[in-house]
């Protein structure tokens, strides 16, 4: 069942399209083909003159805005077993952990919490001296991204989630399927500013 989702997941992944709206297939270009008044190569949705053009000397963005941006592509509820021969989703997009809820996060909890550090610690780094401060969090928000159906999440992690985890072929296998969804999944919200508009 996990090597299905697995198949599913690669094949939507490798085809995602990530290309210049601008160039037909197999065609080069260069900064001078493009016209002030033509989309922007980057897919921003702006014109060239608004976007990239005399981008030396535009004010600079501020770089904590793309962090904002990708945590809120990131916070998007999709199902990474779809269309994986897993059958039709069903229920709602849970939070699905990396790290397992109940085996493991519950082991290294203290008062049901744990320590992370996420990219709002990391902003704080400039009052910190470069060091980002940790924080606790309660182990249902640790680790987890919102990359499964209620469905999904059952019938393939359950042998993780519900058992303790012994190193069986299944458990293992549903342990790399988790990061590598997880890992796709954090490289599509990234690469929100290459998709197609």
């Amino acid at each position: 069942m996990i090597l299905c989702a697995i198949r599913g997941f690669l094949k939507r992944a490798l085809n995602h399209p990530i290309a210049c709206k601008i160039c037909k297939p197999g065609q080069q270009m260069t900064m001078r083909d493009l016209g002030r008044n033509a989309p922007c190569w980057c897919n921003s949705g702006k014109k060239y003159k608004n976007c990239h053009w005399n981008r030396e000397r535009q004010k600079a963005d501020n770089p904590w805005d793309a962090v904002t941006i990708n945590e809120k592509e990131f916070g998007k509820k999709k199902c990474c077993a779809r269309g994986g021969m897993l059958g039709k989703c069903k229920g709602k997009i849970t939070k699905a952990h990396t790290v397992s809820r109940g085996p493991n996060l519950r082991r290294i909890a203290r008062n049901g919490k744990v320590i992370q550090y996420s990219s709002k610690n990391i902003q704080e780094m400039a009052k910190n001296g470069g060091k980002p401060p940790p924080s606790e969090i309660g182990i249902g928000d640790a680790s987890v991204f919102h990359g499964f159906c209620a469905e999904h999440d059952q019938n393939l992690f359950s042998c993780i989630e519900n058992e303790d985890f012994v190193g069986r072929p299944d458990q293992c296998l549903a342990v790399a399927y988790r990061t590598l969804s997880r890992e796709l999944y954090g490289k599509d919200a990234s690469s929100y500013r290459f998709r197609p508009r």
